[in-house]
């Protein structure tokens, strides 16, 4: 069975996708930068059964945790990296959690711009860095995007920070895609789908506003990750809200 390696797995979608996986007898290791989750303070990775391994003090954010999945994976093949690790305001480097009007036009500080920089955009290119040497022909590697990080999507404004670091993680992949074909390494960019987890402004503000169950969003991240080749790489897709197959993100990049 293939082995991935998934970022940002204490909570949400990182959580479900090491569930999901290590459920039909995947290998997963699951990074952290600490098993609790930092909006709860609960341990649920820890409880996940099957073959997984956490790997916790990974945080994308700085670059010493090349060094750090490096020594945790070293002489592992890696089927598939899943770069899942994300936020809104990129949290670790900044305090007061998240606070959306201080991404407002008026407001948006180079501070936080340059946070949620490194964590979403710089973070999946620091993850490929790292595990460069364990990738081989027929792997993958899967940018966990959103659509908020799509510029022809863009009809509300806001969240500069967000939305900015979004379409630069969307360009990181899509640049992975064209250099990593000649190595047979399949890229993609995906957005989940509006998700109901601890993101955010929160479980029940999520549910109010129509989010979807996490377990739906990775079943079908899941199926995209299945499908995806050499032939399909350099794709952006979207898991729709009504369950079926995930397919390209309509309004594009």
């Amino acid at each position: 069975m293939p082995t991935y390696v998934i970022t940002g797995c204490s909570t949400g979608i990182g959580l479900e996708l090491c569930k999901q996986l290590a459920a039909r007898g995947d290998k997963v290791f699951a990074t952290c930068r600490k098993k609790e989750s930092s909006a709860t303070g609960v341990d649920l990775i820890s409880a996940v059964t099957g073959d997984v391994t956490i790997v916790e003090g990974i945080d994308v954010m700085v670059d010493d945790c090349k060094a750090k999945l490096a020594a945790a994976l070293a002489g592992v093949a890696v089927d598939v990296l899943v770069c899942n690790a994300g936020g809104i305001n990129g949290t670790s480097a900044l305090k007061g959690g998240d606070v959306f009007p201080d991404q407002g036009l008026d407001v948006c500080s180079g501070e936080r711009m340059a946070a949620a920089f490194q964590l979403n955009a710089v973070g999946p290119l620091r993850c490929y860095q790292a595990l460069a040497p364990n990738l081989s022909a027929g792997s993958k590697v899967v940018v966990i995007s959103t659509g908020m990080g799509s510029i022809a999507d863009n009809t509300s404004g806001g969240l500069y920070a967000y939305r900015s670091s979004k379409a630069a993680a969307n360009m990181v992949a899509k640049g992975m895609s064209v250099d990593l074909k000649k190595k047979d390494i399949a890229v993609l960019a995906i957005a989940p789908g509006f998700v109901v987890t601890e993101f955010g402004p929160g479980m029940d503000m999520l549910k109010k506003m129509g989010g979807v169950p996490v377990e739906l969003s990775c079943a079908g991240l899941v199926k995209a990750m299945d499908g995806l080749t050499l032939e399909t790489t350099g794709r952006y897709m979207t898991v729709p809200k009504d369950g079926s197959d995930p397919t390209d993100f309509g309004p594009g990049w």
